[in-house]
């Protein structure tokens, strides 16, 4: 199932798949959604129900994006 969920990873199903994957300890697709919503942050996309997303990988992201963009 994890496998199936990176390959239809999708700015409409970003989010589920990452909460999902905190809940069942999916670390591969933890990784993989977490790399997909933070290249969404710096590109501008939209994402779906970004506001459901889990606090914790919220933060993350939001780190990790204002890290990134300072060390270029």
């Amino acid at each position: 199932m994890e496998e199936f969920c990176i390959e239809n990873l999708s700015v409409s199903n970003a989010v589920i798949f990452s909460n999902s994957s905190l809940k069942v300890e999916a670390e591969m697709l933890e990784r993989k959604c977490f790399d997909f919503l933070l290249k969404c942050l710096k590109d501008g996309t939209a994402v779906k129900d970004i506001e459901d997303l889990d606090a914790g990988m919220k933060e993350k992201i939001f780190l990790q994006g204002f890290t990134k963009s300072c060390k270029d």
